[in-house]
């Protein structure tokens, strides 16, 4: 039981606390918004609060991995149980995304002097692949959505699919900055897509190699000059990812857990409202301090409107 508690990593530790490591990425992009929030703080805090950009790739992660999950449970063959997943998926993506965005919308319209086809392209997601403004997160989970079907058909007829996985996942992070922003965020919701079925058979894996390597490289790239052009802080993603699960798993943490997977059921709200409750001129601790509730709030109401509408 030593060996295997502190040698190897059990995947599945990542469907067990899959909630609670969205409320580690909730708190993560909380806390790095902050300095761009106008936050005034040490530059050790700062650097320390800049790490939580990884929350949103934490996000895409375990989306790739839940939506590979739904996947499978789904009968693709007939062509209604498409039709089914995919109506599923963007109902419970635009019921909160609706609830926040077009009030915040309207105000703008109003306050701002928008144009009506501004509004519509802001709530339809389009806005932001045609001029970059708007909840990015939410317009590129649309298209990953859209794609998913045929990618989880893909990777189930190739022989090398890690492969394959890989070759994506190094397009879209080396070159896709080239064709949208936040691109290496997006890009591991295919890593997500792809160790979801290592997730689902419990494969576990020596961690200390891996957190070791992950830290060696994030240090390489801050120390030696050529590297530091690179987007060195996703190098970490694995240790944020493995060290979180594995204090998770301890029973002495289970009231801790509670409040991480509070904040993991209002992730999406929470992100939402981040982002759009500055645009009524609150400072950014009251946007923390009203966002928080008023997430739980939309999160209830969403998850009521959407099982009458998937009824």
């Amino acid at each position: 039981m030593i060996e295997n508690r502190y040698t190897f990593f059990s995947l599945s530790l990542l469907s067990r606390y899959r909630t609670e490591l969205m409320g580690l990425a909730a708190i993560g992009i909380i806390c790095c918004h902050t300095h761009a929030r106008g936050v005034e703080m040490p530059g050790w805090l700062l650097q320390i609060f800049s790490l939580g950009q990884l929350g949103v790739s934490i996000f895409f992660l375990l989306s790739g991995m839940g939506i590979w999950y739904s996947l499978q449970n789904m009968s693709l063959i007939e062509g209604w149980g498409i039709k089914k997943w995919f109506i599923k998926r963007y109902v419970k993506l635009f019921v909160p995304f609706l609830l926040i965005t077009v009030p915040c919308s309207c105000y703008c319209l109003i306050m701002e002097n928008h144009s009506l086809w501004w509004f519509l392209l802001g709530v339809s997601t389009i806005r932001w692949w045609i001029n970059g403004v708007g909840a990015w997160f939410v317009s590129v989970l649309v298209v990953c959505y859209l794609l998913s079907p045929g990618w989880e058909w893909v990777l189930r007829r190739v022989k090398h699919r890690t492969l394959l996985s890989a070759a994506l996942f190094l397009a879209i992070f080396c070159f896709g900055h080239l064709f949208m922003n936040h691109a290496e965020e997006s890009a591991f919701y295919f890593v997500g897509f792809w160790i979801a079925p290592y997730v689902k058979r419990s494969v576990r894996i020596p961690w200390i190699p891996v957190v070791l390597a992950s830290v060696a490289m994030y240090l390489a790239c801050v120390i030696y000059a050529p590297l530091q052009g690179l987007p060195r802080v996703f190098f970490l993603l694995p240790v944020v990812v493995i060290l979180p699960c594995i204090v998770f798993d301890f029973s002495r943490m289970k009231s801790i857990n509670k409040g991480f997977r509070f904040m993991g059921n209002i992730t999406l709200e929470s992100y939402l409202l981040n982002t759009s409750l500055p645009i009524f001129g609150l400072s950014y601790l009251y946007v923390v301090l009203i966002g928080i509730p008023l997430a739980w709030v939309i999160h209830t109401t969403s998850d009521y409107l959407t099982s009458k509408i998937l009824k």
